[in-house]
């Protein structure tokens, strides 16, 4: 786990997430709204995991994420909402949009820590399977 993309208009946010991943040796990439997290998608080493704030200006979180599951890609990517928003229904949304993980506000840096590693682990399942799927098609 070395780059995370957190998305969120929340300049103290933004900087707590950057403060932790010094601490963990993370790169947390920070942007401000959906349309840099998109321009961040598109580079050749864009993060694979990432952190979505629901409430921000322009492009919320659920249609971010929309938008993410909607393109077509080899690449594998895991997505977590965050946000105060903590009642059944938006969590139900969140899944429903497409993210594969939901953390609710104030953010505590044990849960992040162990979200992201849960992350991770997927991510590591998912690739290995491909690349055995792949290894067999040959």
């Amino acid at each position: 786990m070395s780059k995370i993309l957190a998305v969120d208009d929340c300049s103290s946010t933004r900087a707590y997430l950057k403060k932790l991943g010094w601490k963990w040796n993370i790169e947390f990439v920070a942007v401000e709204n959906g349309e840099d997290a998109l321009a961040e998608l598109e580079k050749p080493d864009a993060p694979q995991i990432l952190l979505v704030d629901w409430v921000m200006p322009g492009m919320q979180g659920d249609e971010l994420i929309r938008h993410i599951r909607s393109q077509e890609t080899d690449t594998l990517r895991y997505i977590i909402m965050m946000t105060a928003k903590n009642k059944t229904e938006d969590i139900e949304g969140a899944f429903a949009a497409g993210a594969d993980d939901y953390m609710i506000k104030p953010l505590d840096p044990n849960e992040i820590r162990a979200r992201l590693g849960e992350g991770e682990r997927v991510l590591f399942r998912d690739q290995s399977i491909n690349e055995a799927f792949g290894q067999i098609g040959n």
